[in-house]
């Protein structure tokens, strides 16, 4: 009976290291598939950069200067907006820990009184 119930977990065990050993070919397919794409995409662009002529390279090198001169202003005004909502968030922060602390201060100054009238 022992024998069978060792057979048996070898064999569940050939299962999934055939499981595995499937799973990397199925990975390393994956990647010499997604080589051969970034090979080819890179062979195209080079050939289209072969057939454009210097005007349309020109252009196209003033519209991405534009769209990254955009992008620069835009996360410029982003950045501007955050640091003012953080400064006035700490303003108010600030506000309210001092009307607090003027609070306590005030609490304070009236349990002394208080004791001073008792004592």
């Amino acid at each position: 009976m022992q024998a069978l119930l060792n057979r048996q977990e070898r064999m569940f065990n050939w299962e999934d290291k055939m499981k595995k050993q499937e799973m990397q070919f199925m990975d390393q397919f994956e990647q010499q598939k997604n080589a051969i794409k970034a090979k080819k995409l890179g062979d195209q662009q080079k050939e289209l950069l072969k057939d454009m002529n210097q005007k349309d390279v020109d252009v196209m090198l003033a519209r991405h200067k534009r769209e990254l001169e955009a992008i620069d202003e835009a996360l410029a005004a982003e950045q501007k907006r955050q640091m003012d909502q953080m400064k006035e968030q700490m303003k108010s922060r600030n506000a309210k820990l001092a009307s607090e602390k003027a609070l306590r201060q005030i609490k304070l100054a009236e349990i002394q009184k208080s004791k001073l009238k008792e004592a």
